[in-house]
């Protein structure tokens, strides 16, 4: 039309947190005879999560308690479930109160199964971070239930089923010596 364009009127300022927040979560995890179905809402599930804490003890509920007897890598491998970074991020204003919530899209949620480059340990080989020959493993050892660093194109993707066989999730295999280390928080490496 060739006339000016209006600048929206301002609105109360809102500031995305530096540290990521979420509200809680939806536990919607399902177990269907589709896999896909499954991985896809598995994936949600693990962004409904809170904390990293909440996201390890949804993990090993979704396997089961026998899940061991099923996962057992061999020599110097290791088995982990990659972490799902929060759905949903709180908007905070200035003095701290929530005043709404960003839902992340689904293409996002299932980035984190492709770019994702932290992991939980779920099972470990019987070699892994052991003496292997003419040097003994120098450093950390890891143990089922540590958040791992790792470049994901060194460690190819697996899909591991839970309890009941319907219950999915997305995981890679690598090899300690492709471990690039250890953190208490998977949020603080992107």
């Amino acid at each position: 039309d060739g006339g000016p364009i209006m600048a929206p009127k301002r609105m109360s300022t809102v500031i995305l947190p530096a540290w990521v927040e979420s509200a809680a979560p939806r536990k919607n995890t399902k177990t269907t005879a589709d896999p896909k179905q499954a991985l896809a809402a598995n994936i949600l599930a693990l962004g409904d999560c809170e904390t990293p804490e909440q996201q390890k003890a949804l993990v090993f509920e979704m396997l089961g308690p026998d899940y061991l007897q099923r996962l057992c890598p061999t020599e110097n491998r290791i088995l982990v479930i990659t972490y799902v970074w929060p759905q949903r991020r709180l908007i905070r204003n200035e003095a701290g109160a929530v005043v709404g919530h960003l839902d992340l899209p689904t293409q996002t949620i299932n980035a984190n199964r492709f770019e994702g480059k932290t992991g939980l340990i779920i099972a470990i080989g019987e070699t892994a971070f052991k003496y292997s020959g003419q040097w003994p493993w120098e450093g950390r050892k890891g143990k089922i239930g540590d958040w791992i660093s790792y470049r994901a194109s060194d460690a190819p993707e697996r899909g591991y089923t839970g309890q009941d066989g319907s219950t999915m999730l997305w995981g890679r295999v690598i090899e300690d010596g492709l471990v690039e280390g250890f953190t208490s928080d998977p949020r603080s490496i992107f």
